[in-house]
C-alpha cells in the first residue's frame, strides 16, 4: 500500500510551508501541509493503486481549483493528458456514476519546500450542497503522481482504489490536499467536468424521484 515512508516534518517546518499560498485564489477547504504532520506516502496510479479523501462543507461552497501535495518531482508531467482529478459522491459507486471525472495537466507547479511540492489544477466551477460528503483525488495516468498522507485534520481514513475499483477505507492518515476558488478557469479546463457534472446531475434527480436522500448533490456553474 505504501510507496515509502515520507520522514516525519516537524511542526514549525509544516508551519512554515503555509506561507507558500498563491494570491491568485482562496483556499476553502484546508488539508495542506500546515494542519498536521506527514503520516507516510502512497501510489496514486490512474490503473493502479490510489486514494481519495472525504470532505464537507458547512455551507453551500463553490469550487473550482484543487491543489494537490506530493513529494515526487513532476515538473515535467505538465501535458493536458498526464493527470485525473476525480470528485466522487460515493466511492463504491462503479466507475464514473456519481463523480466528477477531468483528465488534465496542472496549471502550476512549485517547490514549496522541505522536498514538498505544489501542484494547482483548474477544475469547471462547482457548488458543493452544505453537509453532503464527497471524496477527492488526483492521480497520474501511466505513472507514480505520489499521494501524501497527513495526520489530524479528517477522520484519518482515505478511501483506496485499485483502478476504478473501491477496495475500502484504509485508516493511513488523510489525504494532503485543498479545495480553492479563485479566477473562472480557461475554457479547456472547465469544458473537461462539464460532461461529468451532467451525469451526477442526473443521478442525483434520480435519487430524489426515488425517495431515497441524496448523499451529494451539485450545481456547475460554467459549463462552457
Amino acid at each position: 500500500m505504501r510507496r515509502s515512508i515520507a520522514p516525519m516534518l516537524s511542526a514549525l517546518a509544516l508551519c512554515c510551508l503555509a506561507s507558500a499560498v498563491r494570491a491568485d485564489y482562496q483556499v476553502v477547504y484546508d488539508q495542506g501541509p500546515s494542519t498536521g504532520l506527514e503520516s507516510g506516502a502512497f501510489h496514486s496510479i490512474t490503473g493502479g493503486e490510489n486514494f481519495s479523501d472525504s470532505f464537507q462543507f458547512n455551507a453551500d461552497t463553490t469550487v473550482n481549483g484543487l491543489n494537490y501535495f506530493t513529494n515526487i518531482d513532476l515538473s515535467t508531467r505538465a501535458g493536458d493528458g498526464d493527470f485525473r482529478v476525480r470528485f466522487a459522491s460515493d466511492p463504491s459507486l462503479p466507475g464514473p456514476v456519481g463523480s466528477i471525472t477531468g483528465t488534465q495537466g496542472y496549471t502550476s507547479f512549485e517547490s514549496i519546500g522541505h522536498g514538498l511540492y505544489r501542484m494547482h489544477f483548474e477544475v469547471g466551477a462547482i457548488t458543493f450542497i452544505a453537509g453532503q460528503k464527497w471524496f477527492a483525488g488526483v492521480s497520474g495516468n501511466g505513472f507514480d503522481a505520489g499521494a501524501l498522507g497527513i495526520e489530524s485534520p479528517g477522520d484519518g481514513q482515505m478511501a483506496q482504489f485499485s483502478g476504478d475499483t473501491f477496495q475500502g477505507m484504509q485508516p493511513v492518515g488523510d489525504l494532503m490536499f485543498q479545495l480553492t476558488v479563485g479566477p473562472i478557469p480557461e475554457p479547456g479546463s472547465a469544458t473537461l467536468f462539464a460532461g461529468g457534472a451532467l451525469v451526477l446531475a442526473l443521478v442525483v434527480a434520480r435519487r430524489r424521484r426515488s425517495a431515497v436522500p441524496a448523499r451529494a448533490s451539485l450545481s456547475p456553474t460554467d459549463e462552457r
